[in-house]
């Protein structure tokens, strides 16, 4: 137990563990692999969603998932995680607005 430590899934596949004090320097590194034949965009995204400002700035992390290997194998699971996703006021749940 004493070599336990927390740690991120990823940045591909779940079983590619990353530690938690090592994540910046692999989300760097992973994002240069991506976008290394593209211009990398260095001023923020700015929009508005249903009357709220927000701006991304490069490398911003938009999470947008109910994820477990089990639910992306099992379709009755997909289709719960869609309904109750699509109406997350209704299961308490919220938006953090930045």
């Amino acid at each position: 137990m004493s070599s336990v430590e927390a740690s991120l899934a990823g940045p591909k596949r779940p079983q590619d563990r990353v530690a938690l004090g090592d994540v910046p320097k692999a989300f760097a590194a992973s994002g240069e692999l991506e976008v290394n034949h593209l211009q990398r965009q260095r001023q923020p995204v700015d929009y508005t969603l249903n009357g709220h400002h927000y701006s991304l700035p490069d490398g911003a992390v938009a999470i947008a998932a109910i994820t477990s290997c089990t639910n992306t194998s099992n379709p009755s699971v997909l289709m719960a995680a869609g309904l109750l996703a699509k109406k997350p006021s209704n299961a308490a749940c919220s938006r953090s607005r930045g």
